[in-house]
């Protein structure tokens, strides 16, 4: 029983961590010189997990968990949207207090710390009408950021480890591998997997995160998968 679980948790866990893992192995490093136009499509992609259509990415990720029912009804189904929700709002809150605790400045911010006369410590004690100021001054002086990604710093100005988005992702990944399995659905579970993976990808090319960020929200996420599922499991909610 555990041996297949874990099994295709680390097969999972391996492939989300391509991304930081490959950018660690080549040292590369967010400049604004590596924008590209082709960047706005992984925007697109940070945006499914974004308010409000992450909560429209969850509907549907809730919806294909529901294959896993033992039996389809109002009870089961309200209680796996509670399992479902409650992971997904834990992953929420560690993340909100490992990043409250680690104060880590985001790639975008430790360049603006280059271009404008100011710190990250002075960037994370102001307010964040200030810190869109700031955002909007450093992007005047730098011409390869679009007017979307400046909108989408100003609207994310919090710190950077770990990262909630990867971490939203990664636990919707494993939760959908974990409650419908791979031969099953391998249609569903292997775009929802390509889905995570370039949701993670994104955070790195838009500037807002480290390798090291998510990694640590993979890790979370996996975890937090785990417990949901063996939940379900012991509730006898899911075959």
């Amino acid at each position: 029983m555990i041996f297949p679980i874990m099994k295709k948790i680390i097969s999972v866990f391996l492939i989300l961590m391509i991304p930081p893992i490959v950018v660690l192995s080549i040292n590369w490093q967010w400049t604004p010189s590596s924008f590209n136009e082709g960047v706005y499509y992984l925007y697109l992609f940070t945006e499914s997990v974004s308010y409000p259509y992450g909560i429209i990415t969850s509907t549907i990720f809730f919806v294909f968990c529901c294959f896993s029912l033992r039996s389809i009804d109002l009870a089961s189904i309200s209680r796996l949207g509670i399992i479902l929700i409650f992971a997904v709002l834990i992953g929420q809150g560690i993340k909100s207090i490992v990043k409250n605790y680690t104060s880590e400045p985001r790639p975008y911010v430790t360049q603006l710390e280059k271009s404008l006369p100011v710190d990250s410590g002075k960037f994370y004690v102001v307010t964040d009408s200030e810190r869109a100021q700031m955002i909007d001054q450093y992007v005047q002086k730098t011409a390869e950021i679009p007017s979307w990604l400046e909108s989408h710093w100003q609207a994310e100005t919090g710190y950077s480890f770990p990262s909630g988005h990867t971490l939203f992702a990664s636990s919707w990944v494993f939760l959908v591998v974990l409650f419908i399995g791979f031969k099953r659905h391998s249609v569903i579970t292997t775009a929802v997997v390509g889905w995570g993976v370039v949701v993670e990808t994104s955070r790195l090319a838009l500037g807002m995160h480290y390798p090291a960020d998510l990694i640590a929200s993979n890790i979370f996420g996996c975890f937090i998968a785990l417990l949901a599922y063996f939940c379900a499991k012991r509730w006898r909610i899911i075959d």
